[in-house]
């Protein structure tokens, strides 16, 4: 688990490098931070989902379910 903590927290310091996201500590308690979308991070988002809204427009309702299934077998929900 401290693997994956170090690789979100190296993704989240990059997307804050770039402006997409800020990052704020919880002032009760040092071990929490927020963090949050800027307006660039959020058009950022918005272009990617719908992006991923067109690519997956091609499945038809049983191959989505085949891939949400196989998804979960694997731990990808």
């Amino acid at each position: 688990m401290i693997l994956l903590s170090r690789i979100k927290d190296n993704w989240f310091d990059k997307l804050e490098q770039k402006g997409f996201v800020s990052r704020h500590a919880c002032p009760k308690d040092r071990r929490v931070t927020y963090d949050l979308l800027t307006y660039e991070g959020n058009t950022l988002w918005k272009k990617y989902f719908q992006s991923m809204n067109k690519k997956f427009k091609v499945l038809d309702q049983l191959e989505m379910e085949t891939m949400i299934l196989s998804l979960k077998k694997v731990g990808l929900e």
